[in-house]
């Protein structure tokens, strides 16, 4: 199937599906067997033809639609012509990247129809290779640096190579001359190691501040994340906000009550990050401690959301970690006396920030649209944990590594032991794990996630898009195998109910979006890439 990108005035072809437009772009469902065909010189936007603006929509179709299909771009300007003009500009890297061809315009139906032929689409790696670093600025220097940049290279032709892609900007914010100077001094020296060690943290440097934009990259976020700060000090306080107010919105709190309350009204979470102060005193008075400390703040906030949790003390290392052992609870310390200059606090605000981008992606992977995630149980009159508070728990404990290490271990038996046997027991029977439904408990239900996972990614990729029907039928066997492998027949809905049971949201797995520690397991197993 032809995929003919286009201006609006050219003409339709039989059996080609015309798109002129971003908005039909975007809509389109890529259908099985698809080849794109890509006018390189497109008008939309307003785009000038001589901005050959079809390469950017290029860019889009691997990494906003993640198509793997082969892409085709014609023109009557030669192939040598983009190719010099990729040298400055990285959109044009895309035509010499695997899964591309070029075809001089004028030409004939059976041309394209052979070079069609040729290319292989894409797999899920080399999709993922593509838009990563032929795609991506920071990729393609980093991808250059790594293999160009050896001991006893010319450095100046290597950083040459790099410079036209970089924003004035960028070139400072990476220390382009001054790391250049020093490679080639260490070059000189002969100082293999020197140079090795100066390589890597102008890598790392690259790594922290490229933007496809070529801006900062506090300038590319839309928005900043909300904050929760707390120091009896008005002083202290004040000099927090002044800090970290132009990177985040900040709400205030110099007692601990009045920052629990702010915690507890939170239940969007929304609050991304608690930074403390350990010691809280009553206003004006050196020697009575509030009521509550900076320590419990974190261990309520632990229990109340998934947050970044930073304590800022001034206290001795043994007495704080002393008590973090006994709370449980997983936080960031950073001493006072450590952000005293603006490039500590701009560290500490990076950090930060890291922290909360890491916070956002975990809440968005929650299955929270699962009623399942968030039943409420009633015990003797008492409700019991929920799911999502269970788990939110474990997420915010020192115990976190040593829990999900288990849920690895157990599911790496289950899983080898379903690819071994075709015809085996229950689950339930054979490793005496069942999801209960009386009392919900979490375990069994992260263990049994990974399964149904892996299962579902051995049949489909992220991102493609199947019928309803499909996804019955996919669920029905997926329950079969899981826990009912001797039934001649399908039980209604069966597939349905296990999914619910384990918080299963199909169209969230659709769109990547499941526990981090999941998706990791996935791809240990080469499910996912």
């Amino acid at each position: 199937m032809i995929i003919h990108v286009c201006n609006k005035n050219t003409a339709e072809l039989n059996g080609w599906r015309k798109i002129s437009s971003h908005q039909e772009l975007l809509e389109l469902n890529e259908p099985t067997n698809a080849v794109w065909l890509l006018n390189a010189s497109l008008n939309w936007n307003e785009n000038k033809l001589s901005s050959f603006y079809g390469f950017d929509v290029a860019n889009l179709i691997r990494t906003e639609k993640k198509s793997k299909a082969p892409i085709i771009f014609y023109s009557p300007v030669p192939k040598n012509y983009f190719e010099k003009r990729s040298e400055k500009d990285i959109k044009y890297k895309i035509l010499f990247g695997r899964g591309s061809a070029f075809l001089e315009a004028p030409f004939k139906e059976e041309d394209l129809s052979k070079l069609a032929e040729s290319i292989e689409p894409l797999s899920n790696a080399a999709l993922h290779d593509v838009a990563t670093m032929l795609c991506d600025l920071k990729g393609i220097v980093i991808d250059k640096l790594n293999h160009d940049l050896k001991f006893g290279v010319d450095v100046n032709a290597v950083i040459s190579s790099i410079s036209p892609y970089l924003s004035s900007y960028q070139k400072q914010a990476i220390q382009l001359n001054e790391f250049a100077q020093k490679l080639q001094q260490r070059t000189k020296d002969k100082d293999s190691n020197g140079f090795f060690s100066d390589k890597q943290q102008f890598i790392t440097l690259c790594n922290l501040q490229l933007t496809a934009s070529g801006k900062p990259v506090s300038e590319i976020n839309k928005s900043k994340h909300k904050i929760l700060v707390i120091d009896d000090k008005a002083d202290e306080l004040k000099n927090i906000v002044y800090n970290l107010a132009a990177d985040f919105e900040i709400i205030q709190a110099n007692r601990a009550e009045q920052a629990i309350e702010e915690i507890k009204k939170d239940t969007a979470n929304n609050i991304i990050a608690v930074v403390s102060d350990w010691r809280l005193y009553e206003q004006g008075s050196p020697n009575h401690w509030q009521t509550l400390q900076g320590y419990e703040i974190l261990d309520f906030a632990s229990k109340n959301g998934i947050r970044a949790l930073f304590a800022l003390t001034s206290q001795a290392d043994f007495v704080v970690h002393h008590i973090r052992n006994l709370m449980g609870v997983r936080f960031t310390m950073f001493k006072k006396e450590n952000l005293l200059t603006t490039d500590q606090w701009k560290v500490f605000a990076d950090v930060l920030n890291e922290s909360c981008e890491q916070a956002v992606q975990l809440i968005a992977s929650l299955p929270d649209d699962s009623a399942q995630w968030t039943k409420e149980i009633l015990k003797n009159g008492e409700p019991l944990k929920t799911l999502k508070q269970q788990y939110i728990e474990i997420w915010n404990s020192e115990e976190r590594d040593s829990y999900l290490s288990k849920i690895t271990t157990t599911a790496n038996e289950i899983w080898k032991y379903l690819q071994e046997t075709p015809k085996n027991n229950t689950l339930t029977t054979e490793f005496g794990i069942t999801v209960p439904t009386k009392v919900l408990i979490l375990e069994p239900i992260l263990i049994y996630r990974r399964i149904w996972l892996a299962f579902w990614f051995s049949r489909t990729d992220i991102g493609k898009r199947i019928s309803k029907e499909t996804i019955s039928e996919y669920s029905e066997e997926i329950y079969k195998r899981m826990f009912a492998p001797s039934i001649k027949k399908s039980m209604p809905n069966s597939g349905t109910q296990n999914a619910y049971k384990l918080c299963i949201e199909i169209n969230k797995v659709q769109q990547g979006k499941f526990l981090p520690e999941e998706k990791e397991w996935l791809i240990s197993h080469n499910l996912l890439e």
